[in-house]
């Protein structure tokens, strides 16, 4: 099977466009990078986690407010009260690692079969759209205003990005190449 996603035509130009968007979506590339996406997703949700805990920490704040926040659309305001709250806090780490989760099957399934070096520059660019999506929309209609830009959280899914790439990288030996390069002879 020729992974190129044209045929040149002796004339040069493009003869046809391929049936690279099956290839794309083909089963065993879903399968696999859908597997990869929810270890990344499950290892970048835990790194985050740990690391707005500690940071929560480190500035007095209570920490439960940090695990509690991400089940603000299911229970409202209970996520933002003052104090230990066990059924919140459940909720915000469920809610946090299940969109975690999401957008780690999304890099799986879009960056398989990329060369290594190309899947951890790819992961660190997708950890700063992360952080723009989640920052610059989902968030501010959690809160209705605009949340604080703080490096540490661009820094934070930089590195969410990064684990996403390894994850990805080191749980397959064996790479699908993109249906759109060229095989090599």
């Amino acid at each position: 099977m020729a992974y190129a996603w044209y045929e040149p035509d002796p004339s040069g130009r493009f003869k046809q466009f391929g049936n690279w968007f099956r290839e794309v979506l083909d089963a065993d590339r879903l399968r696999r990078g859908t597997l990869a996406g929810v270890l990344g997703g499950l290892i970048g949700g835990a790194m985050l986690s740990v690391a707005i805990m500690v940071q929560t920490y480190l500035q007095g704040q209570d920490v439960s407010a940090a695990l509690k926040f991400a089940a603000l659309p299911f229970i409202g305001d209970r996520a933002l009260q003052p104090g230990f709250d066990a059924l919140a806090v459940v909720g915000g780490v469920v809610s946090h690692f299940a969109v975690s989760i999401a957008w780690g099957i999304l890099f799986g399934i879009l960056a398989f079969g990329l060369p290594k070096g190309w899947t951890m520059l790819t992961g660190a660019v997708y950890g700063l759209l992360v952080w723009a999506v989640m920052h610059g929309a989902v968030v501010p209609r959690l809160l209705a205003r605009p949340p604080r830009i703080e490096p540490a959280s661009i820094a934070l899914h930089v590195v969410f990005g990064l684990l996403l790439a390894t994850a990805l990288n080191s749980f397959y030996s064996q790479r699908l190449r993109w249906p759109w390069a060229r095989q090599r002879a």
